[in-house]
Formats: C-alpha cells, structure tokens, sequence
C-alpha cells in the first residue's frame, strides 16, 4: 500500500509544485497513531579517498569538497563533504492532539532527534550525542498538533582519528524518550586505496578579482514648499535609515540589506544586471515609494548607485457637482392675448453612482518542502510527501516594477500585497537553516481586488545535464570543371559552374516528454477559521481526490482534459506555452467544490510539477487577513 502524499500541510491552496527532483536519496520514514518519522541522506554510496579528514571543531565555515562522492539511488554521483555525509530527520504530528515526551536528558529535550550509525554487526561506532556530559534529569517535550520537529547532521568519515571502515552501516533517527519515536537507513562507505600522484606543475598565481556587488545610498526626496502653498520646483534629499533595499538579478541571485543610520547599504553578488528597489521603513508620516533602477555588475567591482524614495502622489478629489440654474420665465408679449407663456421645466443633474471599493490586491500561500521518494525521475515521482518550512523567505517581482517579499509563518503561511499585475515568485531557505533545497520561480497573474492564493515548493537542485557536442559536419570537396573548347577558331568555350557541396545535416538531440503531471487535492478546513484565507486559525486537511477532471487551455490554442487516478496522480501530454489549468469535482463526490484556476508555463523536454487544490464553495467572501509585508 503506498504511503500518503500529504502527511502535514498547513496550508490553504497548493496550485504549484515546480522543478525536478536531483535524484533520489536514502530514505526511510514511518507511520503509526497520526506520527510520522522521516530520515533522509545526501546518498547512499560514498567513496572516500585517503587521507581521511577528521571534522575540526568548530565545525568549518567552508566545507572542503572533492575528497568523497556520494551517488544516489538514481545512479547520480555528486561530489560531497571531506568530513561525512549530511542526514537530516523529521518528526511530524499529523493528529489533532499534543504528543507529550518524557526525555531521559534536557539535551534531548533540546535535540528531539539523535542519530546512531551501526556496522554490519550492529556495533555503535557513532552517535551524535557522544561525548556530550549532560545530567540524568527527566525533562518533558511537547509536539503540538499539526508541528513538526526537525534535525540535521554531519554524520563522520573518521571517529576517534579512525576512518570508518569500507562496509554496510545502518543508520537511525530516534527520539530518546517515552513515547519513542524512529526511523532507520541504510548507507554504504567504500575507501578507494590511495595512488601515486603525478607531480603537477605549480601554476603561476592568477590575481583574486576583488569583491563585486551594489552599494549606495537611500534618499527621501521632498518637494521645497514654496509661497501660497504651492511648489517651488526644487527638492530637498536627505538619508531614509532602516529602509529594506532588494536586488533581484536575471541570473536568479537575490540580494537584500536594510540602510544603516546615514542610508547607506552594500550587498555582495555575483556579476550580472540586477534590478534595484526598495521599501520604506515602517512608522514614516509620510507615505514613499521607490522607483526600481536596473543596475549592471562587474566582476570585482563594487557598483554605486543612488535610491531615491519619493512621496505617494496624493489623488486629486471628486469636484461635487453643481445643480444647473433654472432659466428665468420669458417675459409676456404684448398683444392681445393676456395668456403668458409657460416657463420651461429646470434640466435635472443626475446623481453620480458610488463607485465600489476593490477588495485587497495580492499573493498569500504556503511555503513547503519537497520530499521525494526512491524511484523518482525527471519526468514522474513515484511518491514524495510535503512538509511546511516555517522561516522561508518568499520574494515576488513583478513586470510592473514592484517588488516585496514576507517570511513564512511557523505553518509555512505568508502573504503579501501587490498591484494587479504579473509577477515572479521566487524563494529562499530559512537562513542557518543547512537546508539544501530550491525553490524554483514561478509567474503568477494578480487581478485587481483578488488574492491569488499559490504554494511555494522547495526541492533538491537539480544538476544540469551536460550537452553531447554536435558532430562538425564536413563539407565534401567541389569537383573542378574543365571546359573543352570547341574547335572553331573564334569560338571560345565557357567553363561549367563547380556545383556546390551540401553539408550534412547534423542529428538533432530528442526532446524528453514535455506536460504537466501533478496531483488533485482538496482541502478542508478542521476547527475555526477560513478555507478562503491564509494565516488564520484551525488545522487544514489535505486529501487526495480521486478522479477528478483536470482541463489543460493552452494561449497556442491547444486544449485537453484528464482524470486523476485512484491516487489523485494524473499526467497530460502538451506542447511547450502557457497552460490555464482548472477542474471539476468527481461526479461521485456529494460536497460542492469548486477548484481555484492557476497558470502554469511548460517548458520543452520537461515535465512542470502542479498541484491542482479543490476547496469547498462558500456563499459570501470572507474578509482577508492583514498582510504580512507589502511594498511600494
């Protein structure tokens, strides 16, 4: 039987699940009473050569690559850490009560999780609280409702100045109390026996390019009042501390620094054209905006620019309008009939209609990380399950210039308010996280007065193939043509074209499949708040929703339809654009659900990830909760 997609999600509408998968790890997870224990590798092969490299302590802010290589189920070989390979653990509470823990030590009150690697024998030959003196005091833990407990490690190549012998090892994550909570992997080390090294040459030294990145200056720019309340055409500029400074580069890199007590800010970043913008700080009286600049960086160059900060032009106001005169009456002819003329009717002014006011305008959604099971490929997943990431930083550009960015909730929740228009959202891990997951970008349309309500997913990157060279083709040698002149004596013969040599054509590589797979969802809410809000009270339960209709309308005219499996899996088949994708609830369903509509763009030779959320119809709009981080 397989295991459920959705273990916990605390999230309200999850309409994309973007990227591929960069191969399979080792996994293990377990199930039992509403808790799930999950425990995952950097691989599950790892060749290590000599000499070994024991951790220093503390551990290395730069971890030296190239001495072992981990390979993963998939059969990918990637270079890993000198000192050992990453494991990392999850326990989530997918029931509706608290799970109350009673540890042996408050270090694992602290900890939650601790690893033991076992050999072939099950001998421990490391744990990961070995060494740590702690004292024998009984300490309670709580894992609330709908939380998650997480831990991440360096599991060691060499212990106690001794590498680890080449073998099978077993590696497990448990919780050391009552209840006890675990889950168990299976790694394999193997040492590659040391060679003799060619000498090589030392090379002559090449100069380290300096630093490059954007450094400046914000400033408020006012308007100098001038006689009888108006402009004097000029402006004063002063420095705007404590405001938030972004750069969002066309190579994906994101920069962000916040403006010290004279305005200035410098962020560091890799060369490229990156667009510059701002928001001000909270509390000003004034309310500013900031113009985005585009802004070109140089290796080893650190760039200067200036950031003006500008006061929101205030509306002009509705002129009331005035009732139209009535006309004084005509004065009386003299004639003979003493009947006056009658007096014209006054023209009534009409009464201007109230325009409605939009409701609030922008994106709010759910920040998730991406777990793949083992037999996952570029083009399916076999099964993966979702988990919030609480602390993820999401960041929204749009076409328009306007940029903002908001931290996810400790449910994984944001929401951020943005003008109508199309934006990019893109994201980052919680910083000091350890995490190595990509969120991979994604466009979202805003309509005016709307929440558009999408998940962020975060997944393990994804190497890029490398290209197989075409071969050259080798044009074939023109024959020369002699002409032969005719034996008349003036004649003279005219010699022949040389024909032209067709090259061959070169093999063009074929694509993979491209479309869209995902998965049909609905979502429910258990205790207070609202399924049409993000960030409010109660649980939500994920579900998957087995054959529903799933219609793909592409902008290049191409349309189709599919039904989700038994699993709520489904898998359709376009040419690379730009997809409108919305649903229908199975006929057999008996609740009244409606599916939210999303955009999705299909590259060719790839399969775009997508999950397709139904939510039960509600009569009235609920109001909107208040953002979370909104920009200018």
């Amino acid at each position: 039987m397989k295991k459920p997609i959705f273990q916990l999600l605390a999230a309200l509408l999850l309409t994309a699940l973007l990227g591929a998968s960069a191969g399979a790890q080792s996994t293990s997870s377990s199930t039992a009473s509403g808790v799930t224990v999950a425990l995952s590798t950097s691989g599950y092969l790892f060749k290590v050569l000599p000499p070994p490299v024991a951790q220093p302590s503390p551990s290395p802010t730069a971890t030296p690559v190239g001495t072992a290589t981990g390979t993963t189920t998939s059969g990918t070989s990637t270079p890993v850490s000198a000192y050992g390979f990453y494991a990392s653990a999850w326990l989530v509470n997918s029931a509706t009560t608290d799970i109350v823990v009673q540890f042996a030590t408050p270090l694992d009150a602290t900890q939650h999780l601790a690893f033991n690697l076992y050999d072939s024998q099950n001998n421990l030959v490391w744990s990961s609280n070995t060494g740590v003196l702690t004292p024998q005091t009984i300490t309670t833990g709580t894992l609330a409702a709908g939380t998650t407990w997480y831990q991440h490690v360096l599991v060691p190549f060499v212990v106690n100045g001794q590498s680890l012998a080449s073998g099978t090892y077993a590696l497990d994550a448990v919780v050391n109390g009552a209840p006890s909570f675990g889950a168990t992997t299976t790694v394999l080390i193997q040492n590659i026996p040391a060679s003799t090294p060619t000498p090589i040459p030392t090379p002559t030294a090449t100069p380290t390019p300096g630093p490059s990145g954007i450094s400046g200056t914000a400033l408020m720019v006012l308007p100098v009042a001038g006689a009888n309340g108006t402009t004097s055409g000029s402006y004063s500029m002063q420095p705007l501390p404590g405001a938030t400074i972004q750069a969002s580069g066309t190579n994906g890199f994101i920069a962000q620094a916040v403006t010290d007590s004279n305005g200035a800010f410098q962020m560091l970043m890799p060369p490229g054209v990156y667009t510059v913008s701002g928001l001000p700080p909270a509390g000003l009286s004034i309310p500013l905006k900031c113009t985005p600049r585009s802004v070109q960086v140089t290796s080893g160059v650190i760039t200067k620019t200036l950031l003006g900060f500008e006061p929101v032009p205030t509306p002009a106001p509705i002129p009331t309008p005035t009732a139209a005169p009535t006309p004084p009456p005509p004065t009386p002819t003299p004639t003979a009939t003493p009947t006056p003329a009658p007096k014209p009717s006054p023209t009534a002014t009409a009464t201007p209609t109230a325009t409605p006011t939009p409701g609030p305008t922008g994106i709010s959604g759910s920040a998730v990380a991406v777990i793949f099971g083992t037999g996952s490929t570029n083009s399916t997943v076999s099964s993966y399950t979702l988990q919030p990431l609480p602390g993820a930083i999401i960041t929204v550009t749009g076409t328009n210039g306007f940029a903002g960015q908001a931290v996810a909730d400790s449910n994984g929740n944001f929401q951020i308010l943005t003008p109508p228009g199309l934006y990019t959202v893109t994201g980052q891990v919680p910083p000091g996280s350890g995490l190595n997951l990509q969120a991979y970008a994604r466009s979202v349309q805003v309509n005016n007065g709307a929440i558009t309500h999408i998940a962020v997913g975060f997944e393990p990157p994804q190497p890029l193939p490398t290209p197989t060279p075409l071969p050259t083709a080798t044009p074939k040698p023109s024959p020369t043509a002699t002409a032969t002149p005719k034996p008349s004596p003036t004649a003279t013969a005219t010699p022949k074209p040389s024909p032209t040599a067709t090259p061959t054509p070169s093999p063009s590589p074929t694509p993979g499949p491209t479309g869209i797979s995902g998965s049909a969802v609905v979502v429910q809410v258990s205790g207070s708040g609202s399924a049409n809000s993000v960030g409010g009270a109660g649980a939500y339960l994920i579900q998957a929703l087995p054959g529903a209709v799933i219609q793909v309308t592409g902008s290049n005219g191409f349309s189709t339809h599919v039904v989700a499996d038994n699993n709520g899996y489904f898998t359709i088949s376009t040419p690379a654009g730009t997809y409108t994708v919305t649903g229908q609830a199975p006929t057999s369903s008996t609740a009244n659900l409606v599916c939210i509509p999303q955009t999705d763009q299909v590259v060719s030779g790839a399969i775009t990830r997508i999950v397709v959320a139904f939510k039960p119809a509600l009569a009235t709009a609920p109001t909107p909760t208040p953002p979370i981080v909104t920009g200018s």
